[in-house]
């Protein structure tokens, strides 16, 4: 169970912190509170839907308009990415791109500068986020 503070919702949100150690403590507690999740065997369909739901937070992330918010989710990212490798693909991580910076509108983005905000988007996903 994920110490008081630290629950994946939570977590997120200290990923958008503008402190370097919060957002990076929260990386760590997020990819360690998946792992204890996928060594339950009982809990093995709560895993397979925690990896797409953070998947989908994390590259969603990548599109927030606050730079220290994508740094975090990409820190995240990557370390995911790393420790899931054998569950997540590259694939994967493009269709979520795909589905979720695309033309059709992110949250908070004015529609003249929607097709420059998504191209930056997903450049994010390679760069960093920088």
């Amino acid at each position: 169970m994920p110490e008081r503070g630290s629950t994946p919702l939570e977590l997120f949100w200290k990923l958008a912190e503008k402190n370097d150690g919060v957002r990076v403590d929260a990386a760590i507690k997020l990819v360690s509170h998946l792992q204890r999740l996928k060594v339950k065997e009982s809990e093995a369909e709560d895993f397979e839907k925690s990896l797409k739901y953070c998947l989908n937070r994390l590259v969603t992330g990548l599109a927030s308009d606050r730079a220290h918010s994508r740094r975090g989710f990409f820190i995240s990212l990557v370390e995911f990415l790393r420790v899931f490798g054998d569950k997540i693909s590259v694939q994967d991580v493009f269709e979520v791109m795909e589905e979720t910076l695309n033309d059709k509108g992110t949250k908070g983005v004015s529609k003249p500068n929607l097709e420059i905000e998504v191209k930056s988007k997903n450049s994010h996903c390679f760069t960093g986020g920088s």
